[in-house]
């Protein structure tokens, strides 16, 4: 066929941006076998003028095919269907990511005994990264000077001492804070889970990044929230993307991270903040900015809670993804007084107090200055672990968009596989757990994409994943 024989319907008055019914439409023609691999796209200007838009919404378009590895881009030639999106490739996939349980994947990933007997994208740190002898001394010292903290109930707020340390360490980061402004919970997931029940209304359009954290998407899901995912660039959310949807949705409340954000890793730029802030002030959106990454973040890295001073972001922290999942330590910070009586209410009805005693043992890690050097520690061997594993992913087809910066995932594509679901598949019938890209996607959109958990990168489950690539292409090449 030729290259301007493509036939798609765009609804105009539609709450779904031009650009995605577009990539739904070509994307659709192909997994019908309408368009076959190889076949030649047309140009972003033939196909603009053929359906009235502008060149902008069909470059969007392409990106996002290309992105999810069913387009691709030559430079100098144009577009074309990728080899291996055949309709009998792509509707075998489909089934296999229509297969996905979020809520057992979810269980799997967030467990320290997965069914799987091999994790490659596991979320917590694995228990031989934990600085154990740092944590029992502290452990000791709280036992010695602050034995009666277990038979205590706590204050609903949380220590007082940890918020004052807390206070003073945001203002390290340029956020303005008191210990007022602060509410310590069980871990980040408490936080996200308070704001959602205080915030959301069942059928409420709520934003989210696109890939974004998958357990803040799914526990909007049980909310009964209406999902709408914000792309996700390599420099932070995409804002033209942010401003339609806002303009047609009128959504109040915008889930994101800026500093390597889970999954992709990648940054917030300071131009992408100041234009994703003016454009929440327009539209009167509340930004929730999930920073549980920060320690291990590049210092100066732009925070939009920085630039807002917390009065249209809240902004949340954990010391569960540095220290040990099982420290469940978090927090947030507004100076919202409305939102954060409310929250406290909301905490004091489900669990009345989080752990003191836990809280306790993390401000007496940053009072000696045992967590500063434990996480520089960290970050060195999360660093020299990327390189080595990065560079083996690589060997097996594997591509990275972005240099890795840091943090404890890599987000790469398998070149050779448009949907990363089937590879995950093969991966789970040799008894080992993978995390596709469309588990962190608002309604498992396919995706090319997995997150890999870079302290589960031993040779053992390298080598494993290396005969789940072979053996998933030769399937996908009989299909």
């Amino acid at each position: 066929m030729t290259t301007t024989d493509i036939a798609v319907s765009l609804t105009r008055n539609s709450s779904i941006p031009l650009s995605q019914q577009l990539s739904s439409e070509i994307e659709q023609l192909i997994d019908r076998g309408v368009l076959r691999g190889g076949t030649k796209l047309p140009s972003v200007r033939v196909l603009a003028e053929a359906h009235s838009t502008s060149t902008h919404t069909v470059v969007e378009a392409y990106s996002h095919l290309v992105a999810r590895g069913v387009v691709l881009s030559r430079r100098g030639s144009g577009f074309f269907v990728a080899e291996n999106s055949t309709k009998s490739s792509v509707s075998e996939v489909a089934k296999l990511r229509e297969s996905l349980d979020p809520k057992k994947l979810g269980q799997e990933l967030m467990s320290d005994a997965p069914t799987s007997s091999v994790r490659l994208g596991g979320g917590p740190v694995g228990s031989d990264w934990v600085d154990y002898i740092e944590l029992e001394s502290a452990v000791r010292k709280i036992s010695r000077g602050l034995l009666p903290r277990f038979g205590a109930l706590g204050t609903t707020q949380g220590y007082a001492p940890l918020r004052e340390m807390l206070a003073r360490q945001l203002s390290q980061r340029g956020i303005k804070a008191t210990t007022s402004n602060l509410l310590l919970t069980n871990g980040a997931t408490q936080a996200i889970d308070l704001l959602i029940r205080l915030l959301v209304k069942p059928g409420q359009t709520v934003l989210i990044d696109d890939p974004g954290y998958f357990q803040t998407v799914w526990a909007l899901k049980v909310r009964g929230a209406h999902i709408v995912g914000v792309p996700r660039n390599l420099d932070g959310p995409d804002v033209a993307a942010f401003e339609k949807i806002c303009t047609e949705l009128k959504p109040s409340i915008f889930f994101t991270q800026s500093a390597l954000q889970n999954p992709t890793g990648s940054m917030l730029s300071l131009s992408v903040a100041h234009d994703l802030l003016r454009a929440a002030e327009k539209h009167g959106v509340t930004i929730v900015e999930d920073d549980v990454s920060a320690d291990l973040a590049p210092e100066n890295s732009p925070r939009l809670a920085m630039l807002d001073q917390l009065n249209r972001v809240i902004y949340l922290g954990s010391f569960s993804k540095t220290l040990t999942p099982s420290l469940r330590v978090g927090y947030l910070a507004t100076k919202r007084t409305d939102f954060l009586e409310e929250l406290v209410t909301l905490k004091l009805i489900s669990c009345y107090a989080s752990c003191e005693p836990n809280e306790a043992i993390v401000h007496s890690l940053l009072a000696d200055g045992h967590y500063a050097r434990h996480v520089r520690r960290l970050d060195r061997r999360l660093q020299e672990r990327a390189s080595t594993a990065i560079a083996r992913l690589e060997q097996d087809g594997f591509r990275i968009d972005q240099p890795y910066i840091g943090g404890t995932f890599v987000w790469m594509r398998q070149v050779d596989i448009p949907d990363a679901m089937a590879l995950t598949n093969q991966a789970s019938r040799m008894g080992m757990l993978l995390a596709p890209g469309c588990a962190f996607r608002p309604n498992l959109e396919l995706s090319p994409y997995l997150r890999f958990s870079l302290p589960l990168c031993t040779d053992s489950a390298l080598d494993m994943l290396s005969k789940a690539v072979s053996a998933t292409k030769k399937e996908l090449r009989r299909g």
